[in-house]
């Protein structure tokens, strides 16, 4: 059975939050429910977890010897990572020295990047994926275009809400794609991965907004709509597909309820 003490207390309970975003808040929450003190901490003030929290640092979480730092001053019985830019290796040392990390520091530490759950997933598991490549710099993304094909999607291996990821349609497009992945990752610029568009990326969504060429609205559509999606087009792929609800919501929103997976919208 779980004991729980009094919050500011010397019997108290102790969650340390790594991350205080709006999904941090509600963990927060929940745990000063069941009396859980709660210390929450992120890169910038004012975070939404930290308005609800006992107490709040402001750091870099890239920073291992800083994180240690609070974590030993601290002394929380669990620590909750909930954003990617973390010192997972520092996580890593600290559970061994006796540190309770939920809901482990290895699984932190492979899920937290992009790299380090797609090795785990292909090349250790051996589950199928879709053909990749890592990037560290330039020639390397140049050439992982190259292998993997257009059209490909780039990604920082490390973001959140889909921060720095693009659809690089072409080779043309490369330009582009890069930097946007070095502007967007959680911890700067950095490694990307390459990944190859397939039909299976749009599985487990329930709307696709598109706003790629003709051509790209058609190669995708049936995959979107066989994965139970909803695709919304802003192509004019299929504006004159009478089968298609064209909508202008001050005109005609009623008419949404008439699609058959595909939606389309004028520019």
């Amino acid at each position: 059975m779980v004991k729980i003490g009094t919050p500011l207390t010397k019997v108290a309970k102790k969650a340390l939050l790594c991350g205080s975003g709006e999904l941090g808040k509600e963990v927060a929450i929940e745990l000063q429910r069941y009396g859980v003190e709660v210390i929450a901490l992120d890169r910038y003030e004012n975070a939404p977890a930290m308005q609800v929290a006992h107490r709040s640092y402001v750091l870099s979480m890239l920073d291992g010897a800083k994180l240690r730092e609070i974590i030993e001053k601290e002394k929380p019985d669990m620590i909750i990572p909930e954003v990617e830019a973390i010192a997972t290796p520092t996580l890593v040392q600290l559970e061994k020295e006796g540190y309770n990390v939920i809901p482990t520091a290895n699984a932190t530490f492979l899920t937290m990047n992009r790299k380090g759950i797609r090795q785990l997933a292909h090349e250790k598991l051996g589950l199928p994926t879709s053909n990749y490549r890592f990037a560290a710099t330039r020639e390397e993304f140049d050439a992982a275009i190259k292998e993997v094909g257009t059209p490909c999607v780039v990604k920082p291996i490390m973001s959140s809400s889909g921060h720095g990821q693009s659809v690089c349609k072409t080779p043309a497009d490369a330009d582009a794609s890069w930097k946007i992945a070095q502007e967007g990752g959680r911890a700067g610029g950095g490694e990307v991965i390459v990944e190859e568009a397939t039909d299976a990326s749009f599985e487990g969504m329930d709307i696709v907004l598109g706003a790629a060429s003709n051509e790209m609205a058609k190669r995708f559509a049936p995959a979107i709509v066989k994965a139970g999606a909803v695709f919304v087009d802003n192509s004019s792929a299929f504006r004159m597909d009478d089968s298609v609800p064209l909508i202008v919501p001050e005109i005609n929103p009623e008419d949404v309820r008439n699609h058959h997976g595909i939606i389309s919208n004028p520019n």
